[in-house]
């Protein structure tokens, strides 16, 4: 668990993986919050991004 979703720890934590790991992931789960689609796109270019459900249908 992080202390926050500041972008710097996000960031510096997902750094802490090797590359070679991170290429190995294959799917990359979050809400629609763009740091996090930033995060998913540099650190796991391999992996499929799939906004949950939760978080994708709108009040009309």
């Amino acid at each position: 668990m992080l202390p926050d979703r500041k972008f710097s720890h996000l960031t510096a934590y997902f750094s802490s993986f090797s590359k070679h790991e991170r290429q190995k992931v294959k799917f990359f789960v979050s809400d629609m919050w763009k740091p996090y689609m930033e995060i998913a796109k540099a650190y796991f270019p391999n992996a499929t991004i799939i906004v949950d459900k939760y978080h994708f249908f709108r009040k009309r």
